[in-house]
């Protein structure tokens, strides 16, 4: 098997263990019920964005990295930050759920949520080139041509921060759920990923502890 299915498989086996160790039961409020919504079409997307790269369809894999981080970052502004007087309004129709720029600022707010201010901070940089991925910009066109797709460094790329977006995501479930198995496993496939990053791209990760979650405002 090549490299690239190799890892393709990684993510898949990521997929199924998240799944694996993610509780069924329904949650105890509307609130963590929306949020466990957001958090399952986080899952989705990410198990898309590994079908189609392993399909060869790597644009398309692409432009699906920027509704993943959508989706969980939605999930946590739904458990932490969403006021009830607008939940309210959001589960009557009479709303919709804000921007992500406008989540992560409410989120960097709530003490113990380790680097959501640092993701808020790089957003205006880093998010301009999931934008193009997702609406066919210079970054994805200037990624390939008519003839060849993305890059197999590219395409890796694609796959890790999905699966770091998708670990990251999941673990919101931990505040939703009593889930301690999740939890020690996303602390260590955080770590297998921050530790593939260093190795294969030569970027310095900070070491962070992996901790709990701080308790939600609202039940």
């Amino acid at each position: 098997m090549d490299p690239f299915s190799l890892r393709c498989r990684q993510s898949t086996e990521q997929a199924y263990a998240i799944h694996l160790r993610l509780p069924g039961e329904e949650p105890r409020s509307p609130r963590h019920r929306l949020a466990r919504c957001a958090l399952a079409l986080a899952l989705e997307h990410h198990a898309s964005i590994i079908t189609l790269s392993s399909l060869g369809n790597y644009s398309t894999a692409a432009a699906l990295l920027r509704p993943l981080m959508e989706a969980g970052a939605c999930a946590y502004w739904l458990v932490y930050a969403c006021p009830p007087e607008l939940l309210t309004m959001i589960l009557a129709g009479q709303r919709d759920t804000p921007t992500l720029p406008k989540m992560l600022q409410a989120l960097s707010k709530i003490q113990g949520l380790d680097g959501v201010d640092v993701l808020a901070r790089m957003l205006p940089r880093q998010g301009r080139y999931l934008d193009s991925y997702t609406h066919g910009g210079m970054s994805q066109l200037g990624e390939r041509d008519w003839k060849t797709p993305f890059s197999l460094e590219r395409t890796l790329h694609t796959v890790m921060a999905a699966d770091m977006f998708a670990v990251a995501a999941t673990a919101v479930a931990t505040v939703i759920y009593e889930a301690p198995d999740l939890f020690d496993y996303l602390g260590e496939r955080r770590d297998q990923i921050r530790q593939e990053i260093i190795t294969t791209r030569g970027q310095a990760v900070p070491e962070t502890p992996w901790h709990a979650f701080p308790q939600a405002p609202y039940g």
